[in-house]
């Protein structure tokens, strides 16, 4: 039971990755005026920071998981950040940084990247009501349509209070990469704690300094993105974002109804 539960979790999220990725394929983008002056680039980086950051593939976003819980309680232990302070601090005074507000930013990034995991409870909630049909249609996958319409009918099942907030979460991580120097000075300060984390063997395990290279990833690759735009474009590219999540999940019942839609036999001449 476990072992099918895993493929089952495991095909939901292959399918969700999916859909993002159509949606956020360049043709699809171009369809909304929000991106109207987005370069491509910039909008083939905003796609592969969703595949790759808010919604890698299974095995890596266990470990993604863990690594931001990990960074999570060293922000929020004193104990634990003493001794990368030293080293931090120096930086952020000569940059002009404010230390308390790049962890606020830090941890309200951080927070928005978990909060938005919250999907994948609320899929596997609704599949456990339809599982026969899943399983089967997970089964006979070959037959596409079947499988496709087992899918959409998880995602048309979680409450759209649910999603609706879970868009808005999105929307908020988006707003708090948008603050490119306070963004910057957490990119710097994870880069020195790093640092400091492998001189210090005997406080930091190898899987503190893992994780926080691994979270340093996710913070360069926002940071990066940004950096291609103007200032002016971050409204406009929040609410593109907003569009495009708010226009698929509004048309998941569209896709439903033409997909359950039964093929009429051609009359006899």
């Amino acid at each position: 039971m476990s072992e099918k539960k895993n493929q089952l979790e495991t095909a939901i999220i292959e399918f969700y990755r999916d859909e993002i990725r159509q949606r956020y394929q360049l043709e699809s983008l171009r369809l909304f005026s929000e991106f109207g002056t987005v370069p491509d680039k910039m909008l083939i980086a905003l796609r592969d920071f969703f595949l790759e950051s808010l919604y890698p593939p299974p095995p890596v976003r266990i470990r993604m998981d863990e690594a931001f819980d990990d960074l999570v309680l060293l922000l929020r232990s004193p104990a634990r950040l003493t001794p990368l302070m030293g080293a931090a601090l120096s930086s952020m005074f000569r940059l002009s940084f404010h230390l308390p507000a790049i962890v606020n930013t830090g941890l309200a990034t951080i927070d928005a990247i978990r909060e938005t995991r919250q999907l994948e409870a609320c899929l596997m909630s609704v599949a456990e009501t339809i599982r026969p049909e899943l399983e089967a249609a997970l089964a006979g996958k070959s037959t596409a349509p079947k499988y496709r319409r087992a899918m959409l009918k998880v995602i048309a099942g979680v409450p759209e209070t649910n999603v609706r907030a879970l868009i808005a979460n999105v929307i908020r991580l988006f707003g708090a990469l948008s603050d490119i120097k306070m963004l910057s000075g957490m990119v710097l300060l994870v880069e020195k704690c790093v640092v400091v984390m492998e001189s210090r063997t005997d406080v930091y395990s190898d899987k503190d300094r893992e994780s926080l290279k691994l979270c340093l990833d996710v913070l360069r690759q926002g940071h990066n993105l940004y950096l291609q735009l103007k200032p002016k474009d971050f409204p406009q590219l929040l609410k593109g974002i907003n569009r495009v999540e708010t226009t698929w999940y509004e048309g998941i019942a569209e896709q439903l109804k033409t997909s359950g839609r039964k093929k009429t036999p051609p009359e006899n001449g």
